[in-house]
C-alpha cells in the first residue's frame, strides 16, 4: 500500500524534510516553472536520503 505524506514547500536551498513511517511512498514534485517528477521510495528502519534534480519545463 503506498502511504501519503503531508504537502510541504521546500526551503530556500531546495530542501524538504519529511519524518515517515517503514512503508512504501512516491513523493511528487509539482511547479509552474519545473516539469513534474515522481519517484518511488522504501523505507524499512534506516534514514533515506532521496535527491530529485528538476529540470526547466512545464508538466
Amino acid at each position: 500500500m503506498i502511504q501519503r505524506a503531508e504537502a510541504k514547500v521546500p526551503s530556500r536551498d531546495g530542501v524538504v524534510s519529511f519524518d515517515l513511517e517503514n512503508g512504501d511512498y512516491i513523493i511528487r514534485t509539482e511547479s509552474q516553472e519545473y516539469s513534474n517528477v515522481e519517484e518511488p521510495v522504501s523505507i524499512d528502519g534506516e534514514d533515506v536520503e532521496v535527491t530529485i534534480t528538476l529540470e526547466r519545463g512545464f508538466a
